[in-house]
């Protein structure tokens, strides 16, 4: 399962965010894209990361820089 993994990690990452998310959302993909915004990471993921989409600096138990 681990090349498997690695396999669509590197074809979603290819692919880039908008196309990459699609995919893994259409096959019912666990994915997590972690994007570098102005000044903290944004997360935006699909399967069971699919409730991100926030800051990840943000979330609850995680120290704000």
């Amino acid at each position: 399962e681990c090349t498997g993994a690695d396999a669509w990690a590197t074809a979603l990452r290819v692919a880039g965010l908008e196309d990459g998310l699609a995919l893994a959302r259409r096959l019912g993909l666990d994915g997590l894209f972690l994007l570098r915004g102005e000044e903290r990471l944004v997360e935006l993921g699909s399967g069971c990361f699919a409730a991100r989409g926030h800051d990840a600096e943000s979330r609850p138990g995680r120290a704000s820089p």
